[in-house]
């Protein structure tokens, strides 16, 4: 059985980009996996991906 991933205080997401999309959380960005992991803790006021 995969486990499952339970996300709080997600305020918006935004489109995947080769695995990764940008997330804000208690009002900063960070980007996370398709798993549900941050790759980048939500620390910043804007983020891109390119």
């Amino acid at each position: 059985m995969k486990k499952q991933h339970i996300l709080t205080n997600i305020e918006k997401t935004t489109y995947f980009n080769h695995g990764y999309s940008p997330v804000k959380s208690n009002g900063k960005w960070g980007i996370m996996d398709k798993d549900g992991k941050w790759y980048v803790e939500p620390t910043y006021e804007d983020i891109v991906i390119l």
